[in-house]
């Protein structure tokens, strides 16, 4: 049975003692709990991270840092919680159980996770079991929106330091954030906004960048210019409205009923009733459309652009051919990280002029029913697990 659990597969029998002085360092009374947790803190670091942990000081160390006997042999290493997808079927193969601490690669930044965001259709992807040269990754671990601490870094990296509020964006053929631990690399992180809370900042990354490089890389949204953003709720779309507007461009998104109030808040000019109204009977000539619903809704999409204008999709790939009958531009494109737009993006929240949208916040542990909830929800804004109080 998967998940958390013990077996009596051996364990490596190398011993790292911890120094006496701090397992019998011995605090006033009057010192807070702060300064006590800073005795553990100390014995963590001198812990090696590598597979040859051992078992032997287990007794003499706190629980949720003692090295236990692993679920495989091959995965050794201090073990942290995590979630984990052991196969393609969606959320009922999602498990909370133990992992090994990740390697930390060249380049690299080891972050104690505060939260993670969740985008639903990751499950789908490739990359989710997959590393970046084909070979599988299975157990893997989602969640690829972070937002945490630097616990530590790779030798070569001289941007961060232990104790640093970062996020940011996992590269996809890579284990995710929905683990206590995730290792990160440095150039796909910033400094988090400092007017916000971890689960705020974990709604964003993915997201953010992928509204960002939508509307400023490929279409080069410039002020007076016309955007129809369709999902204008959603967690793509509602921080695509609130760029457009920060731009200076003319805004115009497709929602549910329930939802345009909440958009036109988010400053869009006008907000459609995909339901009640076809777009496509009452728009013209618009220079950019951001589409986040693919199928049908793109088809319709082209006849609303003037002639030249571009189409973004960040769905599926575009035919060869389909946006030249139109007589426009067409992208498809899908997201990467990117520290100079994160740190952007970090000054247009802290200045009040960007703010991510949250649907709910849930526990690590409450992982599936989250994607569960993200696949069916419809309310506006992102799902966000929380790893850390």
């Amino acid at each position: 049975m998967r998940g958390v659990g013990s077996s009596n597969l051996p364990v490596p029998t190398n011993s790292f003692k911890v120094p006496p002085i701090l397992l019998n360092l011995r605090l006033p009374k009057f010192f807070d709990s702060a300064v006590k947790a800073l005795k553990w803190r100390l014995i963590r670091r001198l812990l090696p991270v590598a597979d040859n942990a051992a078992e032997g000081d287990a007794a003499s160390l706190p629980k949720s840092i003692a090295p236990v006997t692993r679920e495989k042999s091959s995965e050794g290493g201090i073990p942290v919680k995590a979630i984990r997808t052991h196969g393609r079927g969606g959320p009922k193969e999602l498990f909370f159980e133990d992992a090994a601490l990740p390697e930390v690669r060249p380049g690299d930044v080891l972050i104690r996770v505060q939260a993670t965001g969740i985008t639903p259709t990751e499950l789908t992807w490739d990359e989710t079991y997959q590393n970046a040269d084909g070979t599988p990754r299975v157990p893997s671990i989602p969640g690829h929106e972070v937002s945490g601490v630097v616990e530590r870094t790779a030798a070569d990296v001289a941007d961060f330091r232990p104790g640093d509020e970062v996020y940011g964006l996992a590269d996809f053929p890579r284990d995710g954030a929905a683990a206590e631990f995730a290792a990160v690399q440095a150039t796909n992180l910033a400094f988090k906004p400092r007017s916000i809370s971890h689960p705020q900042a974990a709604a964003l990354p993915l997201s953010a960048l992928t509204a960002w490089q939508a509307l400023f890389e490929h279409t080069h949204l410039v002020s007076s210019q016309s955007v129809l953003i369709h999902g204008g709720a959603g967690g793509v779309g509602s921080l695509a409205v609130q760029l457009a507007r920060w731009r200076s461009a003319r805004v115009v998104a497709t929602a549910s009923a329930r939802d345009t109030a909440f958009v036109r808040s988010l400053g869009a000019d006008d907000v459609i009733d995909y339901r009640a109204t076809p777009f496509e009977e009452i728009l013209r000539d618009i220079d950019v459309v951001v589409d986040t619903i693919g199928g049908e809704t793109r088809e319709r999409s082209w006849r609303v652009l003037r002639k030249g204008g571009v189409l973004v999709t960040l769905v599926s790939p575009i035919p060869t051919g389909v946006a030249e009958q139109h007589g426009v531009r067409g992208v498809f494109f899908i997201v990467r990280g990117d520290r100079g737009q994160l740190e952007q993006i970090s000054t247009l929240v802290d200045e009040g002029k960007l703010k991510p949208v949250i649907a709910e916040v849930l526990p690590l542990a409450r992982a599936r029913e989250a994607f569960e909830h993200a696949a069916a929800s419809r309310a506006p804004g992102k799902i966000v697990l929380q790893v850390a109080a």
